[in-house]
């Protein structure tokens, strides 16, 4: 049970993300606690309980909200049923937790925004790459300007999971929030324009399906201050989740599944000249403790999840910013929803500035922008 100085969660919707990601990142806080779970399956729900010792359990989302020890409802549930539970859950006082994709279209995520500012408590959102440990020290590196204004940006995102787990049904098609674009896509297309300070004006994807619609995308654009982007995404290939960042003087590499993932190349060295192996073999040497270390923890891809919960714990608290803001979300959807109709159309979507996403409640293609 919590007390008065806990933050009690209750979580709506108990699968993969829940289970295995959010559940073990909030169990190794303190100042939190799990009050409360609601899934449509007893099996799933009894055995969450018993590993967390959560008390309350329930199969309608509303039985939650009515839980005065709950103060904040993460909504896991795919997003295609989040719509009434966020709005509920906002009515109902409470902070809220929504998983990426904050919607599945620009006139969705319009209605979240409203909705969040009508709400009487805060939400956040769960772009959880944005507190991973080198994302925030490539951030920082680029705000230096050492780069140089930024030409270039590449990012591969892929998983064997289609291959060796399967696929849900819900993951499987787009009206209920499944392909690479709103699963794995989004994330990179958040942390693009985070770390360069910029917006993308344009998209074009090519793409094809397999084990879901849209399996398999390559996207491209162009940003307001003139970076070209290329993306690729899969769920057909193999572990990869890659960003690269290349300006006029120098690039930064990020593999986010390495914890020696960061590497800065100043000027015209390339990877594989011998300064260049000389420093990579420094930096791994010195930072084979850090490893060590994270790898108890579980590494640094699911520590950001335990590290994106902290700062909510903080922004609610007031002390700290929330790691990823509703307009900030709206935009990520608005543009896997821009790359999504790219797709079918088979040209390039245009997309809006900021102040025309916030204020129109019309669709992107409806709005001239």
């Amino acid at each position: 049970m919590s007390t008065k100085s806990t933050l009690g969660i209750g979580f709506i919707g108990c699968g993969r993300a829940g289970a295995e990601l959010h559940l073990p990142a909030i169990h190794e806080l303190t100042g939190v606690e799990v009050v409360a779970l609601c899934d449509v399956d007893p099996d799933r729900l009894q055995t969450l309980a018993g590993r967390y010792g959560v008390e309350r359990t329930y199969d309608h989302y509303r039985e939650l909200l009515s839980n005065s020890n709950v103060g904040l409802v993460a909504v896991c549930v795919p997003v295609a049923l989040r719509g009434e539970i966020l709005f509920d859950a906002l009515d109902s006082g409470k902070h809220v937790f929504v998983e990426k994709p904050l919607a599945l279209s620009s006139r969705d995520a319009r209605k979240a925004l409203r909705a969040s500012a009508a709400g009487k408590g805060k939400v956040f959102v769960g772009h959880n790459l944005r507190c991973h440990r080198l994302v925030e020290q490539c951030r920082d590196f680029i705000g230096t300007g050492v780069l140089g204004p930024i030409e270039l940006v590449n990012s591969v995102w892929s998983t064997d999971l289609a291959r060796t787990h399967g696929l849900p049904g819900w993951r499987q098609r787009l009206e209920t929030g499944g392909g690479v674009l709103f699963e794995m896509g989004i994330h990179h297309f958040d942390l693009i324009e985070w770390l360069l300070s910029d917006r993308l004006k344009a998209v074009w994807c090519e793409s094809h399906s397999r084990s879901s619609e849209i399996s398999s995308a390559i996207v491209s654009g162009s940003s307001e201050k003139g970076t070209l982007v290329t993306c690729s995404f899969s769920q057909e290939s193999v572990p990869r989740n890659y960003l690269e960042v290349c300006g006029t003087e120098g690039r930064i590499e990020l593999d986010l599944y390495r914890f020696d993932g960061f590497r800065y190349l100043e000027g015209s060295l390339t990877g594989g000249c011998l300064e260049s192996r000389l420093r990579s073999a420094v930096r791994l040497a010195t930072e084979l403790p850090t490893a060590f270390r994270l790898a108890r923890q579980g590494g640094d891809y699911k520590l950001s999840y335990q590290r994106q919960w902290m700062r909510i714990i903080d922004a609610i608290n007031g002390s700290a910013t929330a790691p990823c803001t509703v307009e900030e979300a709206a935009r990520a959807a608005e543009i896997a929803a821009a790359a999504v109709e790219s797709a079918k159309l088979g040209w390039p979507v245009d997309l809006c500035s900021t102040e025309d996403f916030e204020s129109s409640p019309q669709h992107p293609q409806e709005v001239e922008c």
